[in-house]
């Protein structure tokens, strides 16, 4: 049910920048990226072009493939560490979970699999273990707002999931067991130092938005590591 909703919904907005299914023409990337600097719209492009689910009128659609393909290609062109990644630091689980649905069509696949590892290992690995001794998870002990922390974690536990079933996971780098029990380990300390009202401090207090970001980012964590179903 949610996810006919989801590709309901999803269609529907994409079919106003790209026209029907059966007329679409390509997205222009280049008027996409200067609305939306993210680009984490790859991930429902992905999604819908791939994923067979009742109510998604583009999946297997060739246009919207190329299009999600160009757009995984330019996110990760820019999230590589030396370019500015900064504001795209929330992206990396949207560019991983993307190229895990495109990866079987993708001819040069084997070449963003290093380029995936270096994002983890150069940009969100850092900025976890930066913070390895925290106790207190709050926005000034953090340094910015928690929800940012839990979308590295994200970022991170995405990686995980779409590579812990390569046959070469246990020598990757990051790879392996001890990359996976890193990041329960997190998953872990954010619900032990969750305040006792059960937030994660913003400032002085709770911060209802920012606290739903990051209960939501914990939650694709812990989905993502096999801690719930």
């Amino acid at each position: 049910m949610i996810a006919r909703q989801a590709a309901e919904l999803i269609s529907e907005q994409l079919e106003k920048l790209m026209g029907s299914p059966e007329r679409a023409t390509p997205l222009d990337l280049d008027a996409y990226w200067a609305a939306n600097s993210n680009g984490q719209a790859v991930l429902p492009f992905a999604w819908l072009a791939i994923q067979s689910v009742p109510g998604n009128r583009w999946a297997g659609n060739p246009v919207l493939r190329r299009t999600a393909e160009a757009a995984a290609r330019r996110l990760l062109a820019q999230m590589l560490p030396g370019t500015s990644h900064g504001a795209l630091r929330g992206s990396a689980r949207p560019l991983i979970l993307a190229f895990a649905l495109l990866r079987k069509d993708l001819p040069d696949a084997a070449k963003w699999k290093p380029d995936i590892q270096t994002i983890i290992r150069k940009i969100y690995l850092p900025l976890l273990r930066d913070r390895d001794r925290l106790t207190i998870l709050s926005s000034a002990n953090v340094g910015y707002g928690t929800n940012h922390l839990a979308t590295e974690l994200t970022g991170l536990t995405a990686y995980i999931h779409a590579f812990r079933h390569d046959p070469d996971w246990a020598v990757m780098d990051p790879g392996g067991p001890a990359l996976e029990a890193y990041a329960r380990e997190w998953l872990a300390r954010f619900m032990t130092h969750m305040d006792e009202g059960g937030y994660w401090p913003e400032t002085d207090g709770p911060a209802n938005a920012y606290n739903g970001l990051t209960g939501n980012g914990l939650l694709r964590a812990a989905l993502d590591l096999g801690e719930i179903e």
